[in-house]
């Protein structure tokens, strides 16, 4: 492994040439009933322009941005690519109940807040 793909996997973006797309900034965090997914999406404009799915053990994230968007990489040669959208696939640290989500977006950040799965719940006997 040369030492810029090094960098590039360990301290660049994730960049699919290929389909135009890079993986967005991302935070995960847990509060004591959820997990919380912050994700940075700079030039995407609605909410109607991102998607969201989840299951039990992960969240995948796509978004269409209104504009290209210029990555650029200098080293022996300068290259650069244009990508129109962000995906990103999360294996949450977890699982969650995906019936109980919910997302905001606001000032180009999504925020989602996934249910816990609870580990044990009491019953009333009838």
């Amino acid at each position: 492994m040369s030492w810029s793909s090094f960098f590039d996997e360990f301290f660049g973006p994730s960049v699919d040439e290929k389909e135009r797309c890079i993986e967005p900034l991302t935070d995960v965090r847990e509060t004591d009933d959820e997990v919380v997914i912050s994700v940075d999406l700079p030039f995407v404009v609605s909410k109607e322009d991102i998607e969201v799915y989840v299951t039990e053990d992960s969240i995948e994230i796509t978004a269409r941005t209104k504009r290209k968007i210029r990555w650029s990489r200098w080293g022996a040669h300068h290259r650069y690519v244009e990508f129109n959208h962000y995906r990103k696939r999360i294996e949450l640290p977890i699982l969650v109940d995906p019936n109980e989500v919910r997302a905001t977006f606001r000032s180009g950040i999504l925020e989602v807040r996934l249910r816990k799965k609870k580990k044990r719940v009491q019953i009333k006997i009838e």
